[in-house]
């Protein structure tokens, strides 16, 4: 068995460390393992310097936390490192205090276990177990667990109850720095990749929260007019196809897909007995659905942090000879985005039933498209299109 494969898989999520409730089980058994063998290393440096019975204490936390590794297969068994860091400081009060005559034990014994009981006890409450996933309850339970073990490694050797050598001494004290830092750098990996998860989960709702927006105001819209049902989703989905054939990144193409969906917002403001008349429109009313991007530019402008949605909304119907509107650009004076949806708005023009006209003909399509390259069409992104049009043999790219 890979184990770095099987450490990558469970704990690297999109490329970070991420402690989720799917895989803390599996942070808990690694941490019982590691303090287990922390332990062995103690047992050794002890019982070689004859430290005497509490070496042999050791043992004891070697056989809770291995037990505990054993146990704990499922995010509910997860307890059982409670109960072993629980009966690890009972055996080692009672060791330290009845062998030793510690005084300094029952402080320890106080410090420690009252508080490690009560959250013992609130982890048997439903309430609390069902949201213990939440990022605040793994922090308690890391950080009850960091103090335990700091409490626990720092006492040994200024408690009184090991009498070793001077060298002795100073090996474990040595070894109780690497293991109290290394106890702190596990929880704070246990810490940032919670809070890491935590967030990512957060972003992600409001992500899909904001796309469904996006997704409603979309069809909001294309409720005005029953000749173009999905027009704003299919461009959408050919905007984002000419972009990724032209390797954008990933947070850009997320932006085309929004772009595309939002790049006719602005006709909510025409009248729909316009957007819906059969046969041609009068210049009055063609002029009316020009101001359509002007439109979508006034209700997009307030998001700032997508300012490309207000861009594409107002720039798309600009053509790269210069003789679109609303601004009449030329070339690349126009917006990059808006070159490509409206590549992509013209070809579902093209491809689907309007109240003027039924869907044309593919190769009418792809001679539109030839003739536009350069005129109507951005080069770079018409020809993408073509490409796109011409894999597609069978003609169902727009359905």
């Amino acid at each position: 068995m890979n184990i770095k494969k099987t450490l990558k898989d469970a704990f690297v999520i999109n490329g970070q460390i991420s402690i989720t409730p799917d895989n803390f089980s599996l942070f808990i058994r690694i941490y019982a393992l590691v303090v287990s063998f922390i332990h062995v290393g103690y047992f050794v440096i002890m019982h070689y310097f004859n430290s005497g019975i509490i070496s042999y204490f050791n043992i004891i936390s070697v056989i809770l936390y291995l037990a505990c590794f054993l146990i704990c297969k499922r995010p509910k068994d997860v307890a059982s490192i409670f109960y072993a860091s629980f009966a690890e400081i009972i055996v080692f009060s009672l060791i330290s205090t009845c062998y030793y005559t510690n005084v300094t034990s029952f402080i320890l014994l106080i410090i420690v276990l009252i508080p490690l009981a009560c959250l013992m006890k609130f982890w048997q409450d439903s309430i609390f177990h069902e949201t213990l996933f939440q990022a605040g309850r793994m922090v308690i339970l890391c950080g009850v667990i960091f103090t335990i073990e700091a409490v626990k490694l720092i006492s040994f050797p200024n408690l009184g109850m090991v009498a070793l050598d001077p060298v002795g001494d100073k090996v474990l004290e040595y070894y109780n720095m690497v293991v109290v830092f290394g106890t702190i750098l596990l929880t704070g990996v246990a810490f940032t990749s919670v809070s890491v998860h935590e967030n990512r989960k957060s972003n992600d709702r409001f992500e899909v929260l904001a796309e469904k927006l996006v997704i409603a105001l979309s069809e909001t819209v294309e409720a005005k007019d029953e000749y173009t049902k999905g027009h704003s989703s299919r461009v959408a989905k050919y905007s984002t196809m000419i972009a990724e054939r032209l390797n954008w990144s990933e947070s850009e193409i997320k932006t085309v897909f929004y772009a595309g969906l939002l790049h006719d917002v602005g006709k909510i403001g025409i009248l729909d007995t316009i957007i819906n008349k059969r046969g041609g429109l009068s210049d009055e009313e063609f002029a009316m659905v020009k101001t359509h991007p002007l439109i979508g530019e006034r209700i997009l402008k307030r998001i700032t942090e997508i300012p490309e949605l207000m861009i594409t909304a107002k720039y798309h119907h600009e053509h790269f000879d210069g003789k679109g509107y609303p601004d009449g650009l030329r070339g690349h004076n126009i917006p990059e985005i808006a070159r490509l949806v409206g590549v992509a708005d013209s070809y579902d023009a093209m491809t689907s039933n309007r109240s003027y006209r039924g869907i044309m003909a593919q190769q009418d399509v792809i001679r539109e498209m030839i003739d536009g390259l350069g005129t109507q069409f951005d080069p770079v992104f018409g020809k993408v299109m073509l490409e796109l049009i011409k894999e597609d043999t069978e003609y169902t790219m727009h359905e």
